[in-house]
Formats: C-alpha cells, structure tokens, sequence
C-alpha cells in the first residue's frame, strides 16, 4: 500500500496556506525589484564541494545536515541546497569572475533542505527568500539594511509576537572563544552527550542551540561579554540604529552567532520568543556581512552581505492579509537620494537625537509606499558632484538631504528635476508627499 503521508519533516501546503506564501514572496519580489535588485534563479541541487568551505563541519549546517545525491555518473557527490549564498556566490563567481565589477545585488526564493530533527517552526524541506550583494562597502550595507526596515515595516504590522532584532559584529570568533573557554576548564563533562559530540567535532556554535547547555556555560557567555573586545565599527552602530525604529526590542548580544564561518560581522537576527515557540527564539529574518574569501580564494578581502527571511515561518505568525491590498505597479520614476555627508558619520553623529532620522526614514517611507523607483547614493556628495550623480544613475528627480537638514528643523529637502521636462510630475510629487505626511503625522 501506498503511504499517503509525507517524509517526516516535510508538509503538504494547500489552497490559503500556499497563496499566502506566494503572496508574501510576491511582495518581497516586487520591492526587492523597486530598490534595483536583480532575480537570480541557483540549481536547487549543487555540488557538495560549493559548501566545502564556507560550512565545512563545524558549523551550524552539518555534513550529516546534507540531503545526499551520490552518483557514479557525475563523479562526485551532489546534495539538494541547504542554503543560498554559498550557490549566489558560485553563480557569481561564474559569470562575472572574482574582481570588483560594482556591487551587484540579487534576490532569490526557493526551497531549501537540511536533515534536521523536526520540530515547531523547522522543517527539513522549508521556503526561503534571500538576497545578496555583493562586492560592498560599509554604505552599500547600509542601502541593504535600510530596505530591511522598510520589509519589517510592512509585513509585520501589528504583530501578535512580541518581534526583536539582535545584532552582533562578529559571531563565529565568539563561538570559537566559548568553545576554548570550556576545553581549558571542567565544564566539558557536564555537557549532555549530544553537545559533547558537537564540541569534539569542533562545531562550538552549535552548543549554544541547546538549552540545557546553554545555561551551563551561561557563565562563559558572561565572561565574553566582559573580556570580548568592543566593536567600534561605525557600520554595526548603524545597524543598531536603523533596526531601534523597526522593532519593539533592540539588542546588542556579544554571544549572538549565525553559525555559519562566512560570517565575518555584523550580523543580525529578527524574531520572536514566546509561548508559541515553547520560549524558544525563533528567528524569522537572519543575516549579516562576510568576507567573499571565505567561499573562493580568488576573492580575496572583498565583502559581500545578506538576508534570508524564512517564508513558512513569518505565515505562520503573523496575518499578512494586508499585503493582498497593496498594488505592486512599479511607477516609472525613479527617485535619487543623496546625502552631502555620509549615512554612517550622520548616524554617528545624530546619537541621542534620532528625530531627524525618523524624519529621514518616514520621507523614503512615502516613495517606497507610492511604489517609485528608488536608488540611493549613502556615500556623501557635495553640490558640485551632484550633476555626475544624477548622470549615472538617470534619475528623474533628486532629493539631496544637505548638512542643515540634520540640524536645523527648519531646513526643506533640495528636489530636482534631472529631466528638464515641463510635466507636471514635480508639482504632483509635492502634492502627493505632504498629503502624505498630513495623514500620517509623520514628520
């Protein structure tokens, strides 16, 4: 007889179930495209070899993690996709070789497959939207991270989960740390087996998934947090910053790691605890910054960074009725922002009075919603380099925020027409932005 069931640890999904989810990747889709990223479609299945590296052994995805596809044909051993930047990077990598060639930034959905245990929330087959980009600066991540705000702005409203972000900039060397502080001492023994199995395989991050453990080495956790040295980066303060707006709960956590070696900070996870997940932090958005090295050599120091965002898990909390009403029509004007200092000084230096940037992120707030096309220059332009920029992005119109914006409460925002053209598009805009703000007593 047939089973009728699926393979432990994989689900059928139905009618609502499956048009909530093809809902939800359909926005993401939509505003990824408003912001100039690019689809990319990786092979479900890759070689075993592409995650060699970047995973290996001993971090949060096992080699007993793989779904195996050995086959005498090919020669080597295949396995179904455990995640996406590891294949986005071998595409990449492919066809436009390891130099710097600009940033290039790409969006990807599909299903992903680890041999986990089954539990609430994970599964062994599981939806995953993700992107990437690629050969970055510190204010090319800004740009990534400030249209993570504007996602976690629209899709998680009026959460019934009580949602926090909590960020670290590095991971995998504060994993290694605590697994070096338990070998010098006698915590070892008094691990469950299962977690001293882990740490002779030298997966230390993955001993801080167990609960059990983890409050065992709670005290190692402490110690890191008092001896790891502080982070000074300017770019992980504006993490911080940008994600206080989009959250109920911000936290700092020296002990945060994404279990992945690539990882070379910051790195970030947006989620939840609660009754529904037996207390257990569930996240539902994780990410970060790495090093393209770590994947292939040819790189060298260059910087990549991402996002996934787990599909089945964000349906599963939260009510996105909402988005059905959303029209994704992208408008055919593209909006330029530009700033004369750049995003990471002004954050640096707007600490303590976040109301200008409030301001900042409610005006992108209106032309992501009105569905414009949007590109944003974070590095820092005087006036006299403003004509070049608006040459190589071809804009239609320029918003330039200059130092007063920042200071005084009564500067006005400099918009430009690139076009020349005698339409009436700039008078609407205005229209549009301070009815806009009237309704929603945003700035």
């Amino acid at each position: 007889m047939i089973n009728q069931q699926p393979p432990r640890g994989f689900n059928d999904h139905f009618d609502q179930r499956q048009q909530i989810r093809e809902r939800l990747i359909a926005f993401l889709n939509f505003r990824a495209q408003q912001f100039g990223f690019v689809a990319l479609d990786v092979p479900i299945v890759e070689n075993k070899s592409v995650y060699d590296k970047p995973i290996g052994d001993t971090t949060a995805i096992r080699t007993t993690d793989f779904f195996s596809l050995s086959s005498k044909k090919e020669g080597h051993e295949l396995v179904l996709r455990p995640e996406f930047t590891s294949g986005v990077i071998r595409a990449i990598l492919k066809q436009f070789g390891p130099h710097n060639r600009g940033t290039k930034n790409f969006y990807s959905s599909g299903h992903c497959f680890r041999y986990e245990r089954p539990q609430k929330f994970r599964s062994r087959q599981f939806l995953q939207w993700n992107l990437e980009s690629i050969w970055v600066n510190d204010e090319k991540n800004n740009l990534l991270y400030l249209f993570l705000y504007h996602l976690i702005q629209e899709i998680f409203v009026n959460s019934n989960q009580k949602l926090s972000m909590n960020f670290n900039y590095i991971s995998w060397q504060n994993a290694q740390n605590i697994g070096a502080i338990i070998e010098k001492s006698d915590l070892f023994d008094k691990l469950c087996l299962f977690c001293q199995n882990r740490f002779n395989k030298k997966a230390f991050y993955q001993i801080l998934d167990c609960s059990d453990c983890d409050k065992i080495i709670q005290k190692v956790k402490d110690e890191i947090n008092e001896s790891f040295e502080e982070h000074n980066s300017i770019n992980s303060i504006n993490i911080f910053d940008i994600f206080s707006f989009a959250s109920n709960k911000t936290n700092y956590q020296k002990t945060l790691g994404r279990g992945l070696s690539y990882y070379s900070g910051p790195v970030f996870e947006f989620g939840f605890s609660s009754e529904i997940s037996n207390n257990r932090w569930i996240s539902l958005i994780g990410g970060g910054s790495y090093l393209l090295n770590c994947f292939y050599d040819d790189f060298r120091d260059q910087k990549g960074a991402g996002f996934a965002i787990g599909i089945d898990r964000v349906c599963e909390i939260q009510d996105l009725s909402h988005l059905s009403a959303l029209n994704l029509t992208l408008q055919k004007i593209k909006i330029l922002f530009v700033l004369e200092k750049s995003f990471s000084v002004i954050l640096n230096e707007m600490q303590g009075n976040p109301s200008k940037i409030k301001a900042f992120l409610a005006i992108q707030k209106y032309f992501v919603q009105a569905n414009y096309q949007i590109c944003m220059d974070l590095s820092g332009s005087n006036p006299k380099q403003i004509s070049k920029k608006k040459t190589n992005q071809k804009c239609d119109y320029l918003l330039y925020f200059d130092d007063q914006f920042w200071t005084n409460s009564n500067a006005k925002i400099h918009f430009q027409n690139c076009q020349k053209s005698n339409d009436s598009s700039e008078l609407l805009i205005f229209s549009e932005i301070k009815k806009w703000f009237t309704n929603n007593n945003s700035v």
